[in-house]
C-alpha cells in the first residue's frame, strides 16, 4: 500500500543511514585514537584490566627510577671503596719500603700522611643526591640499613611494592664517632700486640724515627687487614651492582609485556578499521541514495 502520511521506505533507509553514521562514528574514533577500547562503554571489563596494567606500568617505571637513583649510590661507594683499595695498597708499600735501614721514615710518612688525607677526604665526599653510606662524622648517625624499592607485587587487588635491602655497615669506611665501625679507622692489633688504624682513626699509622721493626710489622699487617676489609666490601657491592642492573633488566622487561598486553586489548587493528572505514563511507552514500529513491517514489 502507498501513504502520502507514512512513508515507510524513506523511514527504513533513515533508520539505516542512521546506524552506518554510528558505525562510521565509531570507526572514525578508533582511527583518530589508534584505540579500539576508548571508554568503559566500549567493553568494561578489558577497560578496566587495561587501565589497571596502565596503572602498574606506571608505577614500575617509578620504580625503576628509584631503581636507579639506588644503582647511582652503590655506584658511588664502590668507586670510593675500589679507589680507597689502591691507595692503602700505596701505604703498605712504604711501610715495606720503611723496613730498610737506611730510608729517611720521616720522608715516608709525609708520604703516607699525604695518603691518609686523600682516604679522609675520598671517604667524605662518597656521596650521592646527600647520601654517603661510607663516612659518618663525629657525632653523626649511621646510615645503618637501607633499602631500594626495587619492584611491586599485585595480588588481586592488593598492591605492594619489594625492596633491596643494603647494609652499609659493610662497607663503611670511617666513623669518626665509633672508630670501630670503619674498615679504615678501626684499630687491628698486630702479631707483636701494638694496634693501628690506617685513617680517621684514634691510632692511625705514623712513622718516626724512633718507629721500631716489630711496630711496622704490625703496621704492615694493620694495612693488609685493611685491604681485605676493602676486598670484601667491593665483592659485597660488586654483588649489589649486579642485582640492581639484573632487576632494572627485569622491570624493563615487565614494562614491555604489559604494554604489550594492554596493546592487545585495546588498540585497534589499524588495516581492517580502515577497511571498514571504506566500506562504511560507500554504505552511507549507498543509503543516502537509497532514501533519495525512496522520498522520489513518495513524490511520485
Amino acid at each position: 500500500m502507498s501513504s502520502l502520511i507514512t512513508n515507510a521506505s524513506a523511514m527504513t533507509a533513515m533508520q539505516t543511514l542512521a546506524q552506518i553514521g554510528r558505525d562510521l562514528g565509531v570507526t572514525q574514533e578508533r582511527i583518530s585514537t589508534g584505540k579500539k577500547i576508548n571508554t568503559a562503554a566500549d567493553n568494561a571489563a578489558y577497560w578496566s584490566i587495561a587501565t589497571t596494567m596502565q596503572t602498574d606500568s606506571k608505577a614500575l617505571g617509578t620504580i625503576r627510577e628509584a631503581l636507579s637513583l639506588g644503582a647511582a649510590k652503590i655506584d658511588t661507594a664502590a668507586a670510593a671503596v675500589d679507589y680507597a683499595s689502591g691507595i692503602v695498597a700505596d701505604i703498605r708499600n712504604k711501610l715495606i719500603a720503611a723496613k730498610e735501614g737506611s730510608v729517611d721514615k720521616a720522608k715516608i710518612q709525609e708520604e703516607i700522611a699525604a695518603l691518609q688525607g686523600q682516604l679522609k677526604g675520598l671517604a667524605e665526599g662518597a656521596s650521592f643526591s646527600g647520601a654517603n653510606w661510607l663516612h659518618v662524622a663525629d657525632g653523626g648517625t649511621a646510615p645503618g640499613t637501607q633499602s631500594i624499592l626495587s619492584g611491586i607485587t599485585r595480588v588481586g587487588g592488593s598492591f605492594e611494592t619489594t625492596s633491596i635491602s643494603v647494609n652499609t655497615s659493610d662497607f663503611m669506611l670511617v666513623d669518626e664517632g665509633s672508630a670501630a665501625n670503619g674498615i679504615l679507622s678501626r684499630d687491628r692489633t698486630g702479631t707483636n700486640g701494638t694496634a693501628y688504624s690506617i685513617a680517621g682513626g684514634e691510632s692511625d699509622i705514623s712513622l718516626s724515627a724512633s718507629t721500631t721493626a716489630s711496630q711496622l710489622d704490625d703496621m704492615i699487617e694493620a694495612a693488609e687487614g685493611a685491604l681485605a676489609g676493602l676486598t670484601s666490601a667491593g665483592s659485597k657491592l660488586g654483588s649489589l651492582q649486579k642485582r640492581i642492573s639484573l632487576q632494572d633488566d627485569f622491570l624493563g622487561k615487565m614494562v614491555d609485556i604489559i604494554d604489550q598486553g594492554v596493546s592487545r586489548l585495546v588498540d585497534a587493528d589499524m588495516t581492517k578499521e580502515s577497511a571498514r572505514l571504506a566500506a562504511l563511507q560507500v554504505q552511507q552514500q549507498l543509503g543516502i541514495q537509497a532514501l533519495q529513491i525512496a522520498n522520489a517514489n513518495s513524490q511520485n
